[in-house]
C-alpha cells in the first residue's frame, strides 16, 4: 500500500522512497505508486517507467466528486500503460 509519506504519487517522490527504504532494507522490495485520478494523472507513464510494481486506486477519496470520474480515469491509465 502507498503508505508512505512522501506518497509515491510522483517520480521524484518515488526516487526519495527508494533511496530511503534501500539504505534499510535487507531483501528485495517493490513500491506501488498511487493515483490520485486528475491530480497526477500525467505522472503514471514516468512511474511505469521508474518501475513501480502497480498502481492503488484511491476510488473513495474526497479529491473526486464523482464515480463516475473514476471510470474515466481508469481507461486513461490503461491507454497510458498499454494494457
Amino acid at each position: 500500500m502507498p503508505n508512505t509519506n512522501p506518497p509515491a504519487s510522483n517520480v521524484d517522490n518515488f526516487h526519495s522512497q527508494v533511496a530511503h527504504l534501500q539504505s534499510k532494507a535487507f531483501v528485495d522490495f517493490g513500491l506501488w505508486g498511487i493515483c490520485l485520478g486528475r491530480l497526477n494523472l500525467k505522472e503514471i507513464a514516468a512511474l511505469d517507467k521508474a518501475a513501480v510494481i502497480g498502481f492503488n486506486f484511491f476510488l473513495a477519496t474526497p479529491l473526486i466528486a464523482k464515480p463516475s470520474s473514476w471510470f474515466t480515469t481508469i481507461k486513461l491509465v490503461r491507454r497510458i500503460l498499454l494494457i
